[in-house]
């Protein structure tokens, strides 16, 4: 398995995280999340994800999505270029087009107000039946 050097993916212009089951274990405090926003990943794609991770990266507004089909991680190696259509629930990896798990409609709601804190600015006490209703 070649060693993957993070910092230096990012400096090259990596946007995205391609990552296993229970991506995000471990790591319970909103900073994660925000310390990969701040590092310019502009989404994630994973098998699973860690319960309170997956609840920071809808707080912090960071897509992601799940991908379950195995031929997608074959053909994510590293540096191969992946794209993401949030909108459409697809990642496309070497000429082939992957469906994501479609995300509730509260998580997208919430990710497309730009977190819960502007969600909560933007509809105050009812954000919920707003985002859902």
């Amino acid at each position: 398995m070649p060693e993957v050097d993070f910092v230096q993916d990012v400096r090259e212009g990596a946007q995205v995280v391609v990552a296993g089951e229970g991506w995000g274990s471990g790591s319970s405090r909103e900073q994660a999340v925000l310390a990969l926003k701040g590092a310019g990943i502009q989404a994630i794609v994973a098998k699973s994800y860690a319960f309170i991770h997956k609840r920071n990266l809808v707080n912090e507004a960071l897509p992601f999505l799940v991908v379950q089909d195995a031929r997608f991680y074959e053909l994510a190696k590293e540096g191969e270029e992946i794209e993401v259509d949030l909108a459409a629930g697809i990642v496309r990896v070497a000429g082939q087009e992957f469906a994501a798990e479609e995300p509730s409609q509260i998580i997208q709601a919430l990710v497309g107000e730009g977190g819960i804190v502007p969600a909560i600015q933007h509809h105050g006490t009812t954000v919920f039946e707003r985002l859902t209703g």
